[in-house]
């Protein structure tokens, strides 16, 4: 049910009216079962296939019939889809331009297969022009094997074989040093998906990719290739705190796919991310915003990279303390309606930023003015269990998790729970947070376990504040790890101070009444 919803998506039914195709029957032409699938599932009456069978078939278990029903709106949809991508005007450049060559490759190799040798050959050179323009080295591969074929069998000319032969060793050399960067590439960045901490074994890793990577580094290389070893090259910077080097390697790669005829969209948002990220760790606000704005200004709107680019903006404005900022772009993105699907982490961000967003308001450093959306109510207990993923990042992502529960907690004057929980934290800690790049962490952590050994006291709180700023300025190898510190320490501990003297204070009206 979720590929056709997504299919569904992708092919809505404005579309549908405007694609009048042979041997491709739309939905409610050849059967209406057909069309009241398409139909429910648009329009969102049906969600799984127990509530779709029931209405089509009166059965709440899906048979073969039902099975069948859905594997030809399948097929119908995956046949409209190629047409209807070209048709989109929001898709980016160069996409509309490449998937036209891989429409025009299928149909040469159809024309070739039927044995119209002639036409499919002068069309295939014509592809081949583009193939090589947008560096689709499937298509050039694969279009210079069917002219080998086609000289060997037909003309024998002796010249065209010579020339193609050396084209073919061209582009499989290009081919193959694409293939070894990227293979370097996600082998590095996989560690990275499910966990965020800072991982310096990675530096080295990505020392030894690069220089066997060094050899197969072409003259003119491919957009692919120099994107691949770019980043590979970042990876190693990021790993060690280079962030001077690494925005000297985000600038290098703008000016490169910006001289180029052409380049891919997320490529250069790539660049931009961790130009941001560099800037953020260097203190270089204004920076990091006018990237931020570069990003937005060629993104989609809720596309993936999107998502990606509000949140930095809104860390951005975190970091500058500008509250109400990041609060707004917090609230513009949860009111889209529209999800990035198969992206569980980037949604755990996402849930993650809200929650600091609602301790930010409950301490009054956020004034809304009359009549501005707000987030949706808040439940602790539904956000302790939003976090399928970072509940397993133990050296990462669950380190803010973990922070903003307790906060709850003590906003909450739950202080009996807040301080049950440090037995298992204290232990998590001693676990988890020993290496040197965590050391910001354990030192908020320590420093929290000490108030709540004195009862989450507001006294303690503040002689614990000025202790817990010089610490965290005794670690200047440890700096802050944008993904961990939402807020950083520096600004956590205040706010941590405010929802206290608040829950205190509430406690005591209470018990005075």
């Amino acid at each position: 049910m979720e590929i056709l919803k997504t299919l569904i998506r992708a092919v809505p039914a404005r579309k549908l009216k405007t694609l009048r195709l042979p041997h491709a029957p739309l939905p409610g032409e050849s059967s209406s079962k057909l069309y009241d699938l398409y139909s429910g599932i648009s329009t969102g009456r049906f969600d799984d296939d127990g509530s779709a069978a029931q209405s089509l078939y009166g059965t709440t278990k899906p048979g073969n019939k039902f099975s069948k029903l859905k594997y030809d709106l399948r097929a119908q949809l995956l046949r409209l889809l190629p047409f209807v991508m070209l048709e989109k005007p929001e898709l980016p450049k160069p996409y509309p331009a490449i998937y036209q060559c891989y429409a025009e490759w299928t149909a040469i190799r159809l024309l070739y297969t039927l044995g119209t040798t002639q036409a499919a050959v002068k069309l295939l050179k014509k592809l081949l022009r583009k193939a090589e323009q947008y560096e689709l080295y499937e298509i050039v591969i694969g279009g210079y094997r069917l002219l080998r074929a086609y000289h060997g069998n037909t003309t024998g000319s002796q010249s065209s074989l010579k020339d193609i032969e050396q084209k073919l060793i061209q582009s499989l050399s290009l081919q193959a040093a694409d293939m070894a960067a990227e293979s370097a590439y996600y082998h590095l960045i996989s560690h990275y998906v499910q966990d965020k901490s800072t991982k310096v074994f990675i530096a080295q890793q990505a020392a030894e990719a690069l220089e066997k990577l060094k050899p197969q580094v072409p003259g003119s290389p491919s957009n692919n290739f120099f994107f691949k070893y770019k980043m590979i090259e970042l990876i190693h910077h990021m790993s060690l705190y280079h962030y001077k080097e690494a925005i000297s390697i985000c600038e290098e790669a703008d000016c490169f796919f910006r001289g180029k005829p052409f380049f891919y969209t997320q490529h250069l948002v790539i660049f931009q991310y961790q130009w941001i990220v560099s800037s953020i760790q260097l203190g270089q606000f204004d920076q990091a915003r006018q990237i931020v704005r570069a990003s937005l200004s060629i993104l989609r709107k809720g596309s993936f990279n999107w998502y990606k680019a509000k949140k930095l903006e809104a860390q951005v404005a975190l970091y500058e303390n500008d509250y109400l900022r990041a609060y707004q772009i917090t609230v513009q993105v949860a009111r889209r309606k529209q999800k990035p699907e198969g992206h569980p982490v980037l949604h755990e961000e996402w849930i993650l930023i809200e929650a600091y967003m609602k301790l930010l308001a409950m301490a009054g450093l956020i004034q809304l003015p009359q009549g501005q959306p707000r987030l949706r109510p808040f439940r602790l207990q539904r956000f302790m269990n939003e976090f399928t993923i970072f509940s397993q990042d133990k050296r990462g992502m669950n380190i803010p998790v973990l922070a903003a529960q307790i906060l709850f907690l003590i906003s909450k004057s739950d202080f009996g729970q807040a301080i049950d929980r440090f037995g298992a934290i204290e232990k998590y800690a001693y676990r988890h947070l020993k290496a040197e790049e965590l050391t910001r962490s354990r030192v908020f952590f320590r420093t929290l376990s000490q108030l709540a050994d004195a009862g989450f006291a507001v006294e303690k709180a503040k002689e614990l504040r000025q202790e817990f700023l010089l610490n965290l300025s005794a670690q200047p190898q440890a700096p802050k790890n944008y993904h961990i510190e939402i807020i950083p320490y520096e600004d956590l501990w205040p706010l941590l101070s405010i929802l206290l003297e608040q829950a205190r204070k509430a406690k005591r009206n209470t018990a005075n009444l």
